[in-house]
């Protein structure tokens, strides 16, 4: 079994849970205060987005250590990752925040029951920041093997019934380093390994 994601599948385990937690607590304040919405899922959304963001500076820095070795300064490499466009996700982290957070806000002053709204809000913020993790723990591996002086990467897919048919193409195939092609879909759990 590949475990290239191991450690960023324990981290989504333990960022679940929070977010549960979180949009819980979220739920019992609007069903309390409903002239308060926006301000609460301001607040909400902050406090996922700054835990997120702390999770996957961990992820970064756990993937490029198991790979190279070393230590890696991911502050400022992870806001650059995040704040451009994704070939995979189709869009910028950061803008889908605020279109997260609004879309939830705008479920909440409709009629649509508070848990409801509060279960999707869940659901979606879950599904873009798991899509992320896994972005993010590609994005580490490549780095750290160019920070190692690797040139060339092979393609291994995740080698289950899954597998598309665009990645089992792939499989196998040598790129360099600096030329490997962008996951074809997202959750794609497809891997790279050094061929130096």
């Amino acid at each position: 079994m590949n475990d290239f994601y191991a450690y960023t599948d324990k981290a989504l385990k333990d960022l679940r849970r929070f977010y549960i937690q979180q949009f819980r607590n979220a739920q019992m304040q609007i069903r309390a205060d409903r002239l308060n919405v926006v301000s609460i899922t301001k607040g909400l959304y902050n406090r996922l987005e700054n835990e997120t963001i702390r999770v996957f500076k961990r992820i970064a820095r756990e993937k490029y250590k198991e790979l190279s070795g070393h230590d890696f300064m991911v502050d400022l490499w992870l806001l650059d990752f995040l704040s451009r466009s994704n070939p995979v996700a189709g869009y910028v982290w950061k803008n889908d925040v605020e279109r997260k957070r609004q879309y939830c806000a705008e479920s909440l002053l409709s009629d649509e029951p508070v848990a409801t709204a509060m279960k999707k809000a869940l659901r979606y913020w879950y599904n873009q920041q798991r899509m992320f993790a896994d972005l993010v723990t590609d994005a580490a591996a490549i780095q750290a093997f160019e920070d190692n002086g690797v040139s060339r990467v092979m393609w291994v897919t995740a080698g289950d019934e899954r597998v598309c048919s665009e990645c089992d193409e792939r499989d196998g195939h040598i790129y360099p380093i600096t030329n490997v092609p962008a996951k074809p879909h997202p959750f794609c759990r497809c891997t790279i390994r050094s061929e130096r």
